[in-house]
C-alpha cells in the first residue's frame, strides 16, 4: 500500500466517522478537500471535482467553507483544463466574500488565482491577468504582508 493509498484510507475512515457521528462538522469539508488533493496527486482529476462538488454541498451553510470549496474546485478545473470552469468557481467565491466583507488577504488570494487563471489560458489573456495579478499585489503590500515581493 503506498502513501496515497494510506492517506486516502485514513480520511476516508474519519469522513464516515464525523458523518455519522457530526454530520455538520466543518471537519467533513476538511476530509473532501484533502481527499480531493490525493486524487488529484494522483492524477485522478475527474475524482477531485467529485469530492469538490461534495464539499460544495456539505458548505452551504457557512459561507467561508463555501468560498474555500469554490476556490478549490477552481483550481482543480485547471488540472483538466477547463479554464472557464476555473474563471467561474474564482468568481464565485470573490462573490461571496465581497457580499460578507472577508478579509483582503483572502480576496488578494482569490485575484491572484483569477490572475493565474488567465495567464495560463491556450492564449493568455495577459492584460487581465495584469489586471489581477497587482491587484492582490497592491493589496498585499496595503497589509503588509509579502514585503519581499515588492518594495
Amino acid at each position: 500500500m503506498n502513501l496515497y493509498d494510506k492517506a486516502e484510507k485514513y480520511y476516508q475512515r474519519l469522513l464516515n466517522d464525523l458523518l455519522i457521528t457530526n454530520p455538520t462538522s466543518d471537519y467533513i469539508i476538511d476530509c473532501y478537500l484533502c481527499l480531493k488533493g490525493v486524487a488529484e496527486k494522483r492524477g485522478d482529476y475527474d475524482i477531485a471535482l467529485a469530492y469538490c462538488c461534495l464539499s460544495i454541498e456539505q458548505s452551504t451553510n457557512y459561507s467561508l467553507n463555501l468560498i474555500r470549496s469554490y476556490k478549490e474546485m477552481g483550481l482543480a478545473y485547471l488540472n483538466v483544463h477547463s479554464k472557464s470552469d476555473a474563471l467561474d468557481c474564482q468568481f464565485k467565491a470573490l462573490t461571496i466574500q465581497e457580499q460578507i466583507n472577508d478579509a483582503k488577504e483572502s480576496i488578494a488570494d482569490t485575484w491572484l488565482n483569477i490572475g493565474l487563471i488567465y495567464s495560463v489560458q491556450l492564449r493568455p489573456e495577459n492584460d487581465l491577468a495584469l489586471e489581477y495579478f497587482f491587484k492582490a499585489l497592491d493589496t498585499f503590500k496595503e497589509l503588509q504582508i509579502h514585503d519581499d515581493i515588492a518594495p
